[in-house]
């Protein structure tokens, strides 16, 4: 009896601790109106003063401001115990007006290492002039470090321009900030929504916005598949904010997937946010 007593007070108690942080999990996020914009460079300056929500379980910090049309988040990873293979994955934010967890319209912002060559060749596809004379500042380097920002939309995947910086698109920034690193992201909602074919967003309706990173990418997944060595989760790619054009050589190494070898993890969480209505 008193074993049945124990049993039915101890799950008593788990279920008593599990409510708050079901009510928690549910409680709509305030984003506060963007005026004036902040710009996207990576830096904490402009979002001091602004609260921030934790998301204790993986260690990050995370705000919204918007304006009526952009969405603007703070994304501060803590502890790169939590950042997995984000230097392959890149973070992905998913933003879903119609009060579902599900992951219909976003946008992945990676950085990614170019050769010279091939980003002249981007450039010049995506309409960029350049110059003789830029192109040969830009061959100074033998590879950059250029931040993409793909938007997802029902599976189907586009890449955008690259942000020469200083513009009004979609954009993002990452910038190492102590032991911290810092995402700022821009998000034109009719870049989401306009392609997709979704509502548009107004901005004083409440929507679900899904944070994802980490896990196995599609070349991770087709080197084991070769039997070939997988890259290693991790590298150069935060160590500073920007486009990096340094010429040292990455420091990501190849991975073995031995029979002790473990995929890195993926992490995604959800959170209900309430946009500023334009004041």
């Amino acid at each position: 009896m008193k074993k049945t007593t124990s049993l039915v007070v101890g799950i008593a108690f788990i279920l008593a601790m599990a409510i708050p942080l079901t009510a928690k999990a549910e409680e709509k996020v305030a984003s506060l109106w963007a005026q004036p914009a902040p710009a996207i460079d990576g830096v904490l300056s402009e979002w001091l003063g602004f609260p921030r929500q934790n998301e204790n379980e993986v260690d990050v910090e995370y705000a919204f401001r918007n304006d009526e049309q952009n969405l603007y988040i703070l994304f501060v990873f803590k502890n790169p115990a939590f950042m997995s293979s984000l230097n392959y994955t890149g973070l992905t934010v998913w933003v879903n007006p119609e009060g579902k967890k599900k992951a219909n319209a976003g946008m992945r912002c990676q950085k990614k290492r170019i050769a010279t060559a091939a980003l002249i060749a981007l450039l010049e596809k995506q309409g960029t002039p350049l110059t003789e004379e830029k192109k040969k500042e830009i061959q100074a380097r033998a590879s950059y470090l250029v931040e993409q920002n793909t938007i997802i939309s029902n599976k189907k995947e586009r890449l955008l321009p690259l942000d020469p910086g200083g513009g009004s698109g979609a954009a993002f920034k990452s910038q190492v900030s102590g032991q911290s690193l810092v995402f700022e992201v821009r998000i034109p909602f009719t870049e989401l929504f306009g392609a997709s074919g979704l509502p548009a967003i107004k901005a004083d309706e409440p929507l679900w916005i899904g944070f994802a990173w980490g896990g196995m990418t599609t070349e991770m997944r087709q080197a084991m598949m070769r039997g070939e060595p997988i890259l290693e989760a991790g590298g150069d790619e935060y160590d500073g904010g920007g486009v990096n054009d340094s010429t040292d050589v990455e420091q990501r190494g190849d991975v073995d997937a031995g029979p002790n070898w473990r995929a890195p993890k993926k992490y995604a969480f959800w959170v209900p946010v309430q946009l500023a209505a334009k004041q």
